[in-house]
């Protein structure tokens, strides 16, 4: 792990006469390189981390600097930090610096670094050959000792070795190799190539910080530039951890919330793993101001009774959003009208005006009934020949809930074909890893073969989607190896086939809660409710623990084969349908096997929905109403004021 490529969380509480000052840089646009450096999540990094420390962390708009793509050379970063993070800042104040872009490796001249190497950011002003258009982590960490301030947090959403990427070509790698060219090195940036033995790790005398380094992947990986959704690109631990910050309730440790970003990260399948160390154990929210504002979007434009939107990339197409004026810090309530979002586009949105008065340009939104669409299984076929593909894309066309995927589409797993001995054989892959597979003489027979495992794959990839941005009460499930609960929240479990494990779940609120493990072999399980507690219902404060007398008195092990596991809880104020499905025969005290993995989606969606709002006649207003999109049709909305979830990953080994 190298000193640079770290996050630096010292949130503790402040002094009232601390200041809050930012330097944020995203650099997607490398002006002196081949076009396939260029990056696509930077400047949407910077933009989901300016928006959480203005709203969330108090930090003042006027005192976050932010360097964009040809603004990001060497030279400008250096002297942004120390014009902007150094001079003007005191020892109690708060600083938080943000790279997203490229790093790469050169070859290390001071003999500090064990591998060998000096890792390197890369501005956006990088040339091969160039010494002063690039950062190597010496001068970044020099330049950055020189913040006087205590409270210290540096996010660095880069490559720092390696060639990996992900599979499927879902995101890339932020890592670009440079070549420093022939002859000795030379740095011409004002900042000092060498300091003083025993100096490199030191800070001002008179300031002693308190540092957690994070950092986003191991030395052996690359930090992706993720495709999260269509249209929209991040940094997977940028996204992830802005993600988790906004959400954390007040007191949540730097350890938990790790916890719960490298739980995400792994279960989106990515296969960078986040490093942490040093004192985890500090609140991460101690600057966090009251009361919290809610994640909202800004009206920009308006045309008769439609509106364009920005800052709405957490918005869903077919959302009901209250409307608030602009100085509203609050956002309770239904506002003073209500708009539906009509599509989304990367981070900006158009909606168009239900009920009360058109809003102006600066006037906020907060959705309060988010749309609730149940994407298709999206399955790509590999067969030998063409005749085969379109055999087994007729065979999965009459399936309701699978879609087929062209060769150049993302998907979510392979449909893998193949002759046999009497026929044709079949397998789904999940993870890179191949279920059992399905014979038949021909492609419809294969495919029917298969279908529990698609039922299943359907239902374990709506599950892993489903979340309430903003639930009514906080829902928490964790677990540990063995039989004793854990101290601390555990997220992310590596475990052994056939290990002990003990789940734990509570919840703020009296509510009904439902807990289901979805194991490595597709096997979707209800652990909670059961014939101990048919109703699901829980107390709020009480902590409900796997393996002890009441309604969870049986034991857990880890299932093979090895692979990841999930563990999904779903609380709501109301009871779910869930035991009036038809489910396989009981387990374990009264756990019930799901068969049928798209009735359960349909039955959950169902019960977490509530009726579609339909348009209204058009708002009358002062110039003529767009009319070029034709609205789409209701869509059913979760009520989110009613429920909230949570999760854990069990990773199992041999």
């Amino acid at each position: 792990m190298m000193a640079w490529c770290l996050l630096l969380l010292a949130l503790v509480a402040a002094p009232v006469w601390a200041d809050k000052r930012a330097l944020l840089i995203g650099v997607n646009d490398y002006t002196r390189g081949p076009a396939e450096w260029d990056l696509r999540g930077c400047e949407n990094d910077v933009n989901m981390t300016r928006k959480l420390l203005i709203e969330r962390y108090g930090f003042p708009e006027q005192n976050v600097k932010v360097l964009l793509n040809g603004d990001a050379t060497a030279a400008e970063i250096l002297r942004s930090i120390k014009e902007w993070l150094v001079k003007p800042v005191k020892p109690e104040d708060i600083v938080y610096f943000h790279f997203s872009g490229h790093g790469s490796q050169v070859k290390d001249f001071e003999g500090d670094e064990e591998d060998g190497y000096d890792e390197v950011i890369c501005p956006t002003d990088m040339q091969q050959g160039q010494w002063a258009s690039i950062i190597t982590d010496d001068q970044l960490k020099y330049a950055l000792d020189q913040i006087p301030a205590r409270q210290v947090t540096i996010v660095l959403d880069a490559c720092h070795s390696g060639t990996g990427t992900r599979d499927l070509s879902l995101s890339r790698p932020r890592f670009a190799r440079f070549d420093p060219g022939p002859g000795s090195r030379s740095v011409a940036l004002g900042t000092p190539t060498n300091t003083p033995a025993g100096s490199k790790n030191q800070t001002p005398a008179a300031v002693q910080k308190q540092w957690v380094t994070i950092s986003g992947c191991r030395p052996d990986q690359t930090s992706a530039d993720a495709w999260i959704r269509d249209g929209f690109y991040a940094g997977a631990l940028t996204y992830h951890l802005v993600d988790n910050m906004r959400k954390a309730a007040p007191g949540t440790s730097i350890k938990v919330l790790m916890q719960q970003v490298s739980r995400d990260l792994q279960g989106a399948s990515y296969s960078q793993v986040p490093q942490a160390e040093g004192d985890l154990d500090q609140s991460v929210l101690g600057v966090m101001p009251e009361p919290v504002r809610p994640p909202h979007a800004l009206v920009e434009r308006w045309t008769g009774n439609r509106v364009v939107l920005v800052g709405a990339g957490n918005l869903s197409e077919g959302s009901i959003c209250a409307v608030f004026p602009p100085e509203d810090h609050i956002l309770e309530g239904a506002g003073i009208g209500r708009l539906k979002v009509m599509s989304v586009k990367g981070d900006t949105a158009e909606g168009m005006v239900l009920d009360g008065p058109v809003p102006a340009p600066g006037y906020q939104v907060r959705e309060i009934l988010r749309s609730f669409s149940v994407a298709k299984l999206k399955l790509l076929i590999e067969a030998p020949d063409t005749a085969a593909t379109a055999a087994f894309g007729a065979a999965l066309a009459g399936i309701e809930f699978i879609e087929i995927a062209g060769a150049e589409e993302r998907f979510d797993h392979r449909l893998v074909c193949r002759t046999g001995d009497t026929g044709w054989l079949g397998s789904l892959t999940v993870d890179g890893e191949a279920g059992s597979p399905g014979a038949g003489p021909d492609a419809a027979a294969v495919v029917e073969a298969l279908r529990p495992q698609m039922e299943n794959a359907y239902a374990v990839k709506f599950l892993a989607g489903l979340d309430n941005p903003t639930p009514p009460f906080k829902v928490s499930v964790w677990a540990n190896r063995g039989r004793e609960a854990a101290a601390e929240p555990q997220k992310l479990v590596q475990a052994k086939v056939g290990e002990l494990l003990t789940f734990s779940f509570k919840t703020d609120r009296d509510c009904y809660l439902t807990l289901i493990d979805l194991g490595t072999t597709g096997k979707i399980t209800v652990l909670f409710p059961n014939e101990y507690q048919p109703s699901g219902f829980v107390k709020a404060g009480q902590v409900y623990q796997t393996g002890t007398r009441g309604l969870l008195p049986f034991q857990i092990r880890a299932s093979g084969p090895p692979g990841r596991e999930l563990v999904k809880v779903i609380a709501t104020l109301d009871s779910l349908a869930l035991p009036s499905l038809k489910l396989g025969k009981a387990g374990a005290a009264g756990t019930r096997a799901i068969d049928a993995g798209s009735e359960f989606v349909r039955q959950l969606a169902r019960d977490l929905s509530v009726e579609s709002i339909e348009e209204p006649p058009p708002v009358a207003a002062t110039t003529p109403a767009d009319t070029s999109a034709a609205a789409p049709p209701g869509t059913p909305t979760i009520a989110a004021e009613k429920w909230g979830t949570d999760y854990l990953i069990v990773e199992t080994a041999p």
